[in-house]
């Protein structure tokens, strides 16, 4: 069996509450973070997908085209 799979939360079902407490509450203290690697403008969008194949970026990978509407 392998040591790390996909869904784990699917193994045990009714501990599933459980974790989104505990992600939760480690979101709010700060124990748990992402990071996000973000690329600005449609034009830099290739340039960030190659990034995500090569490795080259870290965390999540995104492009942002513009500001969100008002």
């Amino acid at each position: 069996m392998p040591a790390w799979r996909a869904s784990p939360g699917l193994d045990y079902p009714t501990r599933v509450p459980e974790a989104f407490e505990a992600l939760g509450r480690w979101r709010r203290d700060g124990s748990l973070v992402h990071k996000e690697d973000v690329a600005y403008g449609l034009e830099n969008a290739p340039k960030a997908l190659l990034r995500l194949f090569s490795g080259e970026n870290f965390g999540k990978q995104l492009v942002k085209v513009a500001d969100a509407a008002a």
